[in-house]
Order: C-alpha cells, then sequence, then structure tokens
C-alpha cells in the first residue's frame, strides 16, 4: 500500500467515486499486477452544513419525549419496587373481587379494575385503601360511577399530600 497523488483519473474501489487527477489516495497493487484506488475525500465523514442537512427535533418535541420516557420509567420501577416488597395482588384475589362485583349494580367489573389500578398506581395495597375510607366494605361506600369518581379523586389527593 502506497499512499500516492493520482497521475490520471480513477475509480475509488470502496464506493466508485470518480477520482480526479492530482487527488491523494491509497493504491494497492495486487499480485496480477493491476492497481486499486481507495479515495481520501469520498470517505470524510460529511458534516452537515446547512439547516437543511442538520436532523431537528423542537425542543418541545424532545421535551414530550423525554416526559414519556421518564413516565415509562417510573412505571417499571414502582412495578419492580412492588414485586420485591410483595405488594402484589394474586390473580386469584383480582378474579375473586371481580366476580363478586358482579352483583347486581350500576358498578361493573371494569370500573372496580380501573378503581384498584389506581389505587395500586397511587401506591396504596389494600388494607391501606381500606383504612383511607374506614370501613370493611367498600361496596358499603361506593355503590354508584359518582361515587366512584369521588373515591379516586379522594385516593389522589390524600396520596398527594
Amino acid at each position: 500500500m502506497a499512499i500516492v497523488k493520482l497521475a490520471h483519473d480513477a475509480v475509488c474501489a470502496e464506493c466508485g467515486a470518480t477520482l480526479k487527477k492530482g487527488t491523494t489516495v491509497k493504491a494497492y497493487k495486487r499480485s496480477n499486477g493491476s492497481v486499486i484506488y481507495y479515495g481520501f475525500d469520498c470517505h470524510k465523514r460529511k458534516v452537515p452544513h446547512t439547516p437543511e442537512e442538520t436532523p431537528y427535533k423542537a425542543p418541545q418535541e424532545l421535551a414530550i419525549k423525554v416526559d414519556d420516557l421518564l413516565s415509562e420509567i417510573l412505571s417499571v420501577l414502582r412495578q419492580i419496587r412492588d414485586h420485591l416488597m410483595g405488594n402484589t395482588v394474586p390473580t386469584e384475589q383480582v378474579v375473586e373481587e371481580i366476580a363478586s362485583d358482579s352483583a347486581p349494580s350500576e358498578l361493573t367489573a371494569k370500573d372496580w379494575a380501573r378503581f384498584w389500578a389506581t389505587a395500586k398506581k397511587l401506591g396504596l395495597d389494600k388494607e391501606a385503601v381500606y383504612a383511607l375510607f374506614q370501613t370493611h366494605s367498600l361496596k358499603e361506600k361506593i355503590r354508584t360511577k359518582a361515587d366512584l369518581e369521588a373515591a379516586i379523586q379522594t385516593m389522589k389527593e390524600m396520596t398527594s399530600l
């Protein structure tokens, strides 16, 4: 291998770019006597010079993506914490609660599932929720969707203190 200035036009063996006479290149002599050239200029890292060439992200877009990422990370960390502290609810218990909620009521299993998911997201376990509402049966306190929404709001207010 030798670094030389071209005496005539050639083609870069790597990318096929035209190399003009006088260009500095790497020249490799093959065993069959032919010479192949690799250009320097055609493989330089190209730095954008104009705003059109520069990939641009609006600061607001980046902030939103960072906020989304942080909320996802916090959610995963909470789940890990709950798992390590034993605050996970067994599947059988959830199924029993949903089945017991099927009594004639304005509230559905989906409503109760949302309620318990919100409680879990706020870091409240079953005992803490019952203590917060000072009852042994939430069905006695929460009978309608409006009651459920008020209860969720109460949990949010109490955990934000």
